[in-house]
């Protein structure tokens, strides 16, 4: 069974633009600082900004996580929920056929 079904991947794919959004700042600033330092004290500026930004980050990620998580999960249980219809539909095709073969049988053999 593939996990990447058009529903899983229409739920999932506005999530993973957030992931990659948080991401990108981190590596614009941190080339900006490093490039813009010259003493100890810039360096330190520029280290404690970095770790800010790496926390909020963090944060938002964990948050975009969750969020894609849950809509996964989503996903998942309504994939479930239709599996089990598609099963009972099967039971119920099963029964009819069978039923129909029993007829054709009797009416093959004694019916007459």
């Amino acid at each position: 069974m593939s996990i990447l079904t058009s529903s899983a991947v229409s739920a999932l794919a506005p999530h993973l633009l957030d992931l990659v959004k948080g991401v990108i700042p981190l590596i614009t600033s941190r080339n900006k600082a490093v490039a813009k330092t010259d003493t100890r004290e810039q360096a330190a500026d520029a280290l404690a900004v970095q770790v800010a930004e790496l926390q909020e980050a963090a944060i938002k990620q964990a948050a975009a996580i969750k969020e894609l998580a849950e809509a996964s999960d989503g996903a998942m249980r309504e994939l479930e929920q239709q599996l089990k219809q598609q099963k009972l539909l099967s039971l119920i095709a099963l029964a009819v056929a069978a039923v129909s073969l029993a007829l054709a049988v009797w009416g093959v053999a004694g019916g007459r």
